[in-house]
């Protein structure tokens, strides 16, 4: 590859600030950087941070191999055999260094070469502790590098399959063949801590203040050597309020049936921060714009059924489960999955219903709950007790929605169900999407706090009893039972 200038955009140029970096980032940035490596912070940190969002996580790129990183940070794990990457602990706080890689095709020719071991799958997990340095004041350092780095030579470790996709990815190179190796334009921007420069060899600066998601070099071999990136460019665009650039809009119609060569448990994982992202109805209606919805996820596609049969405003709905994600609520599982599936659950009842001329019995609802969770959760790779649990709180759904005679003791019965949030969640989508009262959620949103107030209590278990009210008490200590004395007997009278 011909070396290619970058864009730098100089401290007076962009917006962001130290202030807004995770200390423990900073930490190792500083650490790398006083050892003479190049230390970056690279990928979606520094595109929320000039975006003025408060990025998740913080991600970063150096020309230290993984080994190299090891011997810098005594707390340091190194994890990965399709991608080799160190994870320098803190006490609660991982963060994620990557040595720069290389995409040269022809590195995958020479993976089984002889000589090259395999490295270890884990290695033991190192002491948690903090390291000592004030990053805040870190002195400049004449030995810290400044320019881009050389290349230097590294055993080669890529591993393609015949149609492209990347099955391991440990070929090391320089930034500049970093930044091209990676998804999107404006996923590959670096903020060099040295000199506190964004370094873009990509355009990414460009695509950024457009509002435009573009895939870096031909989105085609982009999607081949990893289908998912499909899902992530909807889900960005969603999260971001952004478009996606045309040609990477083509690829992914042209090459949306390659997601099913992902693994399961990516898969399900991607799907889990669409559903958690806040911006789930965007990011799924981008989705079903370039038909990954077939695809990825047919279930969905009964979102767009029961709308056309009258059974509700469903994609109306999910903004019920983007304001809960909004507001930092934690949702399990099996209430994500729960509301995806819902529709396809409601409009089987109602065509059982339909066919019956009237509502069918427990045990036929069951089985017509049964025929959607139980294949979905099989195909995304969750437990059967998962299954299990959504389709306990969809039964419970259908009587919360159809029955009135509830008394209060009932109702907290069923709200003492480990279930009971899982339902109480989907009767909120279903009161959105079918237009009902919403005064109808409040009996069960009371029965909700009310559980919460004993959950609080000390020493209280869900189900355990009212707890006490005032201040908590210490607990008194068991006392001791005595044998009893005897008296008489054989010895007579025995003295203590």
């Amino acid at each position: 590859m011909s070396p290619i200038q970058p864009t730098i955009v100089h401290r007076s140029e962009h917006s962001i600030s130290r202030k807004w970096i995770s200390p423990n980032a900073l930490r190792v940035l500083y650490r790398l950087k006083e050892q003479g490596y190049y230390a970056y912070l690279v990928g979606g940190g520094v595109r929320d941070l000039l975006l003025g969002r408060e990025p998740k996580d913080f991600d970063i790129a150096t020309d230290a191999s993984p080994n190299e990183v090891k011997k810098a940070f005594r707390n340091c794990r190194l994890i990965g055999r399709r991608f080799r990457l160190a994870h320098v602990h803190f006490h609660n706080d991982i963060i994620e260094v990557a040595t720069f890689r290389s995409n040269v095709a022809e590195a995958a020719e020479s993976l089984e070469a002889p000589g090259v071991p395999e490295p270890p799958a884990v290695d033991a997990p190192p002491p948690a502790v903090s390291e000592p340095i004030d990053s805040s004041a870190a002195p400049e350092h004449d030995r810290a590098p400044t320019g881009p780095p050389a290349a230097r030579p590294r055993p080669p470790r890529m591993l393609k399959t015949e149609d492209g996709m990347i099955l391991r990815d440990n070929v090391f190179g320089t930034p500049e063949e970093d930044a091209f190796r990676r998804d999107f334009t404006v996923n590959a921007l670096f903020y060099n801590i040295a000199d506190y420069s964004v370094i873009d060899y990509v355009d990414g600066i460009d695509d950024l203040r457009a509002r435009r998601i573009r895939a870096i070099g031909d989105p085609h071999v982009r999607f081949q050597e990893d289908p998912v990136r499909m899902t992530r460019a909807c889900e960005l665009a969603g999260r971001l309020g952004f478009t996606i650039e045309r040609e990477t809009q083509r690829a992914i119609v042209e090459q949306r049936h390659e997601i099913r060569k992902a693994s399961t448990a990516r898969l399900t994982e991607e799907l889990l921060q669409i559903l958690r992202s806040g911006k789930a109805g965007d990011t799924l209606q981008w989705m079903l714009d370039l038909g990954l919805v077939e695809v990825f996820l047919p279930e969905a596609m009964a979102i767009l059924e029961a709308e056309r049969e009258g059974l509700g405003k469903w994609g109306e709905a999910l903004t019920v489960l983007d304001r809960k994600a909004a507001e930092g609520k934690s949702l399990p599982d099996t209430a994500v999955m729960g509301c995806l599936l819902l529709p396809a659950i409601l409009r089987a009842r109602h065509l059982a219903e339909r066919g019956r001329g009237g509502a069918i019995p427990a045990d036929q609802l069951r089985a017509v709950v049964d025929d959607v969770v139980a294949p979905f959760y099989l195909r995304v790779g969750l437990s059967k007790v998962k299954a299990e649990q959504t389709a306990l709180a969809v039964l419970a759904l259908d009587r919360m929605e159809r029955r009135g005679d509830w008394t209060q003791g009932e109702r907290m019965r069923l709200g003492n169900r480990p279930y009971f949030a899982d339902s109480l969640l989907y009767f909120e989508l279903l009161t959105r999407a079918a237009g009902l009262d919403p005064q109808a959620l409040q009996p069960w949103r009371e029965v909700e706090k009310r559980h919460s107030h004993l959950d609080r209590g000390p020493g209280s278990a869900r189900g355990a009893g009212p707890a006490r009210t005032g201040s908590p008490e210490p607990a008194a200590r068991p006392r001791r039972r005595r044998r009893p004395r005897r008296r008489g007997g054989r010895g007579g009278r025995r003295t203590e």
